[in-house]
């Protein structure tokens, strides 16, 4: 349902209006348009903050859960391009069995 309502807007501004209204139609559904747009980009800050509240609220059993899932997961095959690892073949790049990761100085090794 649409009410029709008067607003006071200033020269320049109501000509600039009247010069994008033909994109939308006609002033009233651009300035429709444009409210809306404001009305929803003021939503989301509060939305986010929202968003972080239950987060927080939430972290342990959420970080529990992460814990979880991680400890599945099979890292060796990660460690192998992200640090050297100790007692690998290098000439295939197979593990030997020993997975203990060895820091090395850049220019090292």
């Amino acid at each position: 349902m649409k009410i029709k309502t008067s607003i006071t807007l200033s020269e320049e501004t109501l000509k600039e209006v009247d010069k994008l209204s033909s994109r939308y139609g006609n002033r009233s559904i651009l300035i429709e348009q444009a409210i809306r747009e404001f009305l929803a980009a003021g939503e989301k800050p509060r939305r986010d903050l929202q968003d972080i509240e239950i987060l927080n609220r939430r972290a342990d059993v959420l970080n529990k859960e992460v814990e979880d899932v991680l400890s599945y997961l099979d890292w060796i095959p990660l460690l192998e391009f992200v640090l050297p690892v100790a007692g690998r073949n290098q000439a295939d790049k197979k593990p030997s069995g020993k997975y203990d990761v060895v820091l090395q100085s850049p220019g090292k090794g």
